[in-house]
């Protein structure tokens, strides 16, 4: 009985709002930089990291090193 009732403590929000709010308060206090230059930085992050995948496969087929 007990598992089908929590259920009904959790909330609609995909997350905590008071626990991403004091992660957020904690983020803007450690690095003391605006919300929109995380999210360029995040980005920028996310987009790198397939941009150096690609990179590598190009430098690599250019050496012939794959088939």
């Amino acid at each position: 009985m007990i598992p089908l009732l929590s259920a009904l403590a959790h909330h609609s929000e995909p997350a905590d709002p008071v626990l991403m709010e004091w992660i957020k308060d904690q983020i803007d206090a450690v690095v003391g930089i605006g919300d929109s230059i995380i999210v360029i930085a995040l980005a920028g992050v996310i987009l790198a990291i397939p941009l150096a995948i690609i990179a590598a496969f190009v430098l690599q087929r250019a050496r012939g090193n794959i088939g």
